[in-house]
């Protein structure tokens, strides 16, 4: 398996470039893009972009703090939203694949250091490697999350250690308070037990065929490590 840094020094940037912005679009309201053609938006934010894959392609890959070795995978899913196929990027850690199979747990990694995520591995699956783009486009979405250069990232670790000090003292909204408050904008789901019945189905249905091929892609990882273990 290569590692997400070799992914972008071999990939067509272009092309890597244009997933990304087709994945995740960029603002035209942003007040610092005032009074700029969309060609002119489209070679600023292009040009971002190329600088900051150079950076990412220029880091001297860290292991993880707790010597987890982190692997990025695709799988097809459905979104609820349009019911259209899509397809998922997950992270899972190698010792759970190997330990719990396809009940392996995912995990987001936006506040992971960037020099963390070049040093990831990329399941090298068929249904990963043609989706190798979008896989690497979410990849440059979540590393530069707080910025090109994780500028802000240290500002929301400090909420983030906020939050779970807030949670540890009982200052948090309530799960029912919080479900209270989404239904209190669509009064029809929660007045009509048949519309709400049906959006329920409809929800678990995409649930269930999201786990479905999350749960396949992980198999075959499984199987993959395993067989890695048996040649060394």
């Amino acid at each position: 398996m290569k590692t997400v840094q070799q992914y972008l020094k071999e990939l067509d940037w272009d092309r890597l470039i244009d997933t990304y912005l087709f994945e995740h679009p960029f603002e035209y309201r942003d007040p610092a893009l005032a009074g700029l053609t969309v060609s002119l938006i489209r070679e600023k934010y292009t040009e971002g972009m190329r600088k900051f894959i150079e950076r990412l392609c220029g880091l001297t890959p860290k292991d993880d703090p707790d010597g987890r070795v982190g692997i990025l995978f695709a799988h097809r899913c459905i979104e609820v939203g349009s019911l259209s196929g899509t397809e998922d990027y997950c992270l899972v850690h190698a010792d759970e694949v190997l330990s719990d199979g396809v009940d392996a747990k995912t995990y987001a990694y936006e506040f992971t250091d960037q020099s963390e995520i070049v040093g990831f591995l990329v399941a090298d699956s068929g249904y990963t490697s043609r989706h190798i783009y979008g896989l690497m486009a979410d990849v440059l979405y979540q590393a530069s999350f707080f910025g090109y250069k994780q500028e802000g990232l240290a500002e929301a670790l400090e909420d983030l250690d906020r939050s779970m000090r807030d949670a540890e003292e009982g200052n948090v909204q309530t799960m029912e308070e919080f479900m209270e408050e989404c239904f209190s904008k669509y009064d029809f789901e929660r007045n009509d037990p048949e519309e709400q019945d049906l959006r329920n189905t409809v929800l678990k249905a995409a649930f269930d065929y999201n786990e479905h091929f999350k749960k396949k892609e992980l198999a075959l990882l499984s199987v993959a490590l395993r067989n890695l273990e048996t040649e060394e």
